[in-house]
């Protein structure tokens, strides 16, 4: 019945001149009660979905400008075969880490095998939830065998009220927009300290993956380790997302541009690209994760300041 109703009020909206919908005087009214109402315009950031063909979804990029050293990762790969062991000893990391959940799979993998080989003093997340609980886990037991344990900086201004229990001591929790926070903060993360970014994933004016690329990413010290989430390079985002879900990611394209031809920084792992050219490599290291879900994507894309 609610649907019902929504369709003859969807229809009934949808049937108002365009004027009375776009209108600026009646932007902040919109605005203020949750919501945009924008033409289909090629001026408009949002594509019209009826228009992208088919094949896009077929057809990587070529990555101009951009050296993925495909063997260097499954090099890297290789090294991590005593954590990923490891890992697969967490209690319950099947049900925590599941390829169905939004940060799991592969890329959980790899991030507990990143900390557990770089062996950072300091991780800042920016954007947190599972991968914060999978890394104080991981620093754990870099301090158990190391005696030195590093720690968590949380940023995350809608955090979940479970995250509260397990920042505390060392760990911290910024509930803030990243945005809003000084550079100083990210200035300070010393050789093989980890910058892990899982935050909005849209491009906007202000907006925090703009002050990530622009700012914050250009002043980072050699040697700092830097991870972005939902990459799927070099395909699209997944048609389900654009044609399915409306949801109308810009970040990876932004990465794209920032690595082109840039030798400050190199790439350490890009999970959907080695699922893309080394499927059956990838899978012959987590046999479980593509078990599960063979249509599996990692979503996790690592970088390195070198110079």
């Amino acid at each position: 019945m609610k649907q019902a109703i929504r369709g003859i009020l969807a229809q009934l909206v949808s049937s108002l001149p365009m004027g009375v919908l776009t209108d600026k005087q009646f932007f902040k009214l919109y605005e203020s009660k949750g919501y945009h109402i924008t033409p289909v315009h090629f001026y408009q950031p949002v594509p019209s979905t009826e228009e992208l063909p088919d094949e896009l979804w077929e057809k990587p990029s070529e990555l101009v400008g951009i050296d993925l050293n495909i063997p260097s990762q499954i090099e890297l790969l290789e090294s991590f075969q005593e954590f990923i062991q490891e890992f697969n000893q967490i209690p319950d990391a099947s049900t925590k880490y599941s390829s169905t959940l939004f940060f799991a799979g592969v890329d959980a993998h790899i991030l507990y095998s990143m900390i557990r080989k770089f062996q950072p003093k300091k991780i800042i997340e920016i954007g947190s939830g599972s991968s914060t609980l999978l890394s104080i886990t991981a620093l754990n037991k870099v301090g158990e065998m190391t005696n030195q344990y590093g720690k968590v900086i949380a940023i995350e201004p809608y955090p979940q009220a479970y995250l509260k229990d397990y920042l505390v001591g060392e760990h911290k929790l910024i509930q803030e927009k990243v945005e809003d926070l000084p550079l100083s903060l990210f200035e300070d993360l010393e050789e093989n300290d980890i910058l892990f970014i899982d935050s909005s994933h849209t491009v906007k004016i202000g907006n925090d993956v703009l002050y990530e690329f622009l700012e914050i990413l250009p002043r980072l010290k050699k040697g700092v380790i830097i991870h972005i989430h939902d990459i799927f390079l070099p395909l699209p985002y997944p048609r389900e997302m654009v044609k399915e879900r409306y949801m109308f990611w810009a970040e990876q394209y932004l990465l794209q541009a920032f690595l082109a031809f840039n030798n400050s920084y190199q790439v350490l792992w890009s999970g959907a690209a080695l699922k893309f050219y080394q499927k059956e490599k990838l899978a012959s290291h987590f046999p479980a994760v593509f078990a599960e879900n063979p249509d599996f994507i990692p979503g996790s894309f690592w970088i390195k300041k070198c110079q």
